[in-house]
């Protein structure tokens, strides 16, 4: 689909060089087909002519997320319970919405350290991103029988308990964020 688009895309530059929108897409098609470098002079010829074009610069800093990740990869392939590493590589992965490669790599380090806090809570909050509320739970509740004043584990598993319609389990976090910052006004508007 991607190398049909590349054609097309390479036709319409030949016509017209300063298509700037063909030039973003087939910069998007490079980066589609790993083909970074690609894609980076696409963008930043882009950018020469529109400096401020969100859309290009999004596209052009998410090719350091793939460079991190490759970096992360041979770093693991070294040291493969590096935990700092995991955590790195499994964050990169959730910038790139690489959700169940985020989950390999935080569950690796649920089996080297079961309470690590990290991947405890980053795991969870993948599980909640993919819906999977039950499991996202089971993550949060670990978190919280480690920690059970964690501002960050109660919200997010108060948030999943109202996703699954349990608003009773839910007030019961919500009122103990409320005990926990009672002059968070913030908190008590969006609750």
């Amino acid at each position: 689909m991607y190398s049909k688009a590349l054609t097309d895309f390479n036709k319409s530059l030949e016509l017209e060089p300063n298509n700037y929108l063909a030039l973003r897409l087939r910069g998007e098609a490079y980066q589609k087909l790993k083909k970074y470098n690609e894609a980076l002079t696409d963008f930043n010829k882009v950018l020469e002519k529109e400096p401020n074009n969100a859309y290009a610069l999004t596209l052009r800093g998410l090719r350091k997320y793939y460079e991190a990740s490759s970096d992360f990869n041979k770093a693991l392939e070294k040291e493969p319970n590096n935990a700092r590493t995991l955590i790195l590589r499994g964050e990169t992965h959730l910038k790139l919405k690489k959700h169940n490669e985020a989950l390999t790599d935080f569950n690796k380090l649920l089996e080297l350290d079961p309470n690590d806090y990290l991947a405890l809570r980053l795991g969870g909050e993948t599980y909640l991103k993919l819906k999977k509320y039950n499991k996202a739970l089971t993550y949060f509740n670990k978190l919280l029988e480690l920690h059970p004043n964690d501002f960050l584990a109660l919200k997010l598993q108060g948030e999943t308990y109202k996703k699954i319609k349990k608003p009773n389990e839910a007030l019961t976090d919500f009122n103990k964020l409320l005990e926990l910052e009672p002059k968070n006004y913030l908190l008590a508007f969006k609750l």
